[in-house]
């Protein structure tokens, strides 16, 4: 909740509110509730960025283009949301 009312009142316009649920979320379906999966996954992915960033490789950021960022982001905030519809309309799954 505080998230989303800093990005309605607040006064930053760059704000970086969804990658951590984007990040969570990735997490979650690789490690499953397993803290020790996800600590190593973490691990490696660090491991992976200081690898990149010594042989200055991130030039190749900028083939990504904004659309298909926009677009990631978008698809998951939708499955954020749908995945909480449950708990707010109370329905239990087997």
């Amino acid at each position: 909740m505080p998230g989303f009312l800093y990005a309605v009142f607040g006064t930053i316009s760059e704000i970086t509110i969804g990658p951590a649920a984007v990040n969570a979320l990735i997490t979650f379906n690789y490690a499953g509730p397993s803290v020790a999966r996800a600590l190593t996954l973490t691990f490696y992915a660090g491991i992976i960025q200081i690898s990149l960033a010594f042989l200055r490789l991130g030039f190749l950021l900028k083939f990504v283009s904004a659309p298909v960022l926009s677009a990631f982001t978008s698809v998951v905030s939708i499955q954020v949301g749908t995945s909480q519809l449950k708990g707010l309309l109370g329905i239990e799954v087997i």
